[in-house]
């Protein structure tokens, strides 16, 4: 927010001329060519305006202007000619020095000063087309909102369009005043997130439908059975599968018990198998004592032929006489009685394998029987209730698809309208409308506050007004404002920017504080007597600004209406000796 303190210039010889303004309703008014357009040139050039209408005959060297604003005021200076800008700041977040009118890093913008005037974040982004390209929301884009010059005055299109430029820019910039939308790097990048999920939920819609197409044409293509029929053959089904089921069970409960009956085979083949080693062992302990027992007889006939025994051959102890002769005898006798032993040892070995040939044919069929009822199980029986499964699925799918086609229908339906949102979508994500992101209440809620407007300023047979995001202008009383004449249209064009001030300010707490506008009634222009807009309405124009003091307004004008003036600042040029000449001192254009 701010308010316009003075404008002034100086000339070469360092002369100022100044005018100074109030809070509330400042006129500057008198003749033609008297300097009282070049103070809004002024105010434009110190802005950062690229073109200054300079008589050079004048001599102005330098432009100056002092604005307040609620946390201090300002004074901005530019040389003619000249693209930087002294700025004496009491603010703290504006800094004093020299500030680029053009953007140059080697020093701070004009731009972003005044920006921070009105309230506004530096590097706001606003859409510049509706192909979503963005550009800086910057102070020359919202100038005219409250800097209004003659020729804006009573212009056909709407007052809150800039005089160049883009409309979608300004719109969007409109919309960023209003509810503040951003179209900064990360909106791009969250849309296109969106862009990215909503493509992704489209390429599965489609998948969607077009398999439950290839359902409902597989479902036209074949001759489907009755349903009950179906349901029949379902049923069918079910009970040779719990047969079926019977028959796993039992076969299982077989070759669980000839599972049991091998391990007992098995562990008797081991029982013989250990006493095939104890026999084993003992033959080979038979073996040892025959060749022990033949070897002392086969000692003795050594003996014989050579000297006498005199010692024990298994103690080594000195042999009685008596016992010379009974070793050969024992000897004797044990052998005889070992030969039957290996004898009867044999037959036993050979009962104990034809034993363990027996158990082990029993156990290979019975191990055979159960092979061949498990591979029946997983070879037949189950592959069979498998195959009944996928059949009762199968037939199950078609009762279900027969009575829900109908579903599938509506189905589809649902799927292809979040299509054509999605798509919605898409198209809000890469093309930009702004008429769109307006609220809908923005019509009718600007709409009350410029017919108040016109009532108070007593509009000519005004009875009913409407405003457009469209076209972002007003019919007054069914009628295009582009069909009035031109001092109708100045006054309508008036009224849009004041009413959109207040409504700014209400609906966004943004105050922009000061209203600059150069010919709202166009009082001695009107040559065509259709362009007339009728005295009163310019009385009540006028007497409406100076009974509301809600924020600063300057009006030029040349001929003002005869009213009480009480409580405005009133500058009047009178092109004489008898006053001010003009706006700057001693000269006479």
């Amino acid at each position: 927010m701010f308010k316009l303190k003075s404008v002034s210039v100086k000339d070469a010889s360092n002369t100022p001329s100044i005018v100074e303004f109030t809070d509330g309703l400042n006129i500057i008014y008198g003749p033609s060519n008297c300097g009282k357009t070049f103070i809004l040139d002024c105010i434009d050039y110190a802005m950062g305006s690229s073109q200054f209408n300079n008589d050079d005959t004048a001599g102005i060297v330098e432009v100056r202007i002092e604005i307040a604003t609620p946390e201090g005021d300002i004074a901005f200076t530019r040389p003619m000619g000249g693209d930087i800008v002294n700025v004496d700041s009491h603010r703290d977040d504006i800094q004093s020095g020299e500030y680029s009118v053009s953007e140059k890093k080697s020093m701070p913008s004009l731009n972003s000063a005044w920006l921070k005037v009105l309230g506004i974040d530096t590097g706001i982004r606003i859409f510049s087309s509706e192909a979503m390209k963005t550009q800086n929301l910057t102070f020359r884009t919202l100038l005219h909102l409250f800097l209004v010059r003659e020729d804006d005055a009573f212009k056909k299109k709407s007052a809150l369009l800039p005089p160049t430029g883009s409309i979608t820019a300004l719109k969007s910039a409109l919309l960023y005043l209003l509810y503040r939308t951003n179209c900064s790097a990360s909106n791009e990048e969250d849309n296109n997130k969106k862009l990215l999920r909503g493509e992704g939920l489209q390429n599965y819609l489609n998948e969607q439908i077009n398999e439950l197409q290839a359902k409902i044409e597989d479902f036209d293509k074949r001759q489907i059975k009755d349903p009950n029929v179906l349901r029949a053959s379902v049923q069918d089904a079910l009970n040779e599968i719990d047969l079926l089921g019977d028959s796993i069970a039992d076969a299982t409960v077989k070759a669980k018990a000839l599972s049991e009956e091998i391990l007992v085979l098995n562990d008797k083949i081991s029982e013989c198998d250990s006493l095939k080693r104890k026999y084993k062992a003992l033959k080979s302990q038979y073996a040892s004592d025959v060749r022990r027992m033949q070897f002392i007889i086969d000692g003795d006939e050594k003996r014989q032929q050579t000297s006498e025994i005199t010692s024990c051959p298994f103690c080594g102890g000195d042999l009685k006489e008596e016992k010379k002769e009974s070793c050969v005898k024992a000897a004797v006798a044990e052998l005889s009685h070992l030969i039957p032993q290996i004898e009867d040892l044999k037959d036993a070995n050979k009962q104990l394998q034809a034993e363990i040939d027996s158990l082990t044919s029993e156990r290979d069929h019975k191990e055979a029987e159960r092979k061949t009822i498990t591979a029946s199980i997983t070879k037949d029986l189950k592959p069979r209730i498998a195959q009944l499964h996928a059949s009762i699925a199968e037939m199950n799918e078609t009762i279900r698809f027969s009575e829900e086609k109908g579903q599938i229908i509506e189905l589809i339906a649902k799927y292809n309208e979040r299509l054509s949102a999605i798509n919605d979508e898409k198209k809000s994500l890469t093309s930009f409308e702004p008429n769109s992101h307006f609220e809908d209440r923005f019509e009718d809620e600007f709409t009350n506050v410029i017919a108040g407007l016109l009532t108070d300023a007593h509009f000519e047979n005004f009875q009913s007004c409407h405003f457009s995001v469209t076209n972002l202008d007003v019919d007054v009383n069914g009628k295009k404002k582009e069909k009035y004449g031109k001092g109708y249209r100045a006054f309508i064009n008036t009224l849009i920017i004041y009413g959109f001030h207040q409504y700014l300010h209400v609906k966004n707490g943004i105050e922009i504080g000061t209203f600059i506008i150069d010919s709202p009634i166009l009082s001695l222009k009107e040559k065509d007597q259709k362009e007339h807009a009728p005295d009163s309405m310019k009385a009540s124009l006028f007497k409406m600004f100076v009974e509301h003091h809600d924020e600063q307004i300057i009006i030029i004008e040349n001929k003002i209406p005869d009213i009480d003036y009480t409580g405005a600042n009133m500058i009047p040029f009178t092109q004489d000796n008898f006053g001010r000449y003009g706006f700057i001192n001693n000269y006479r254009g």
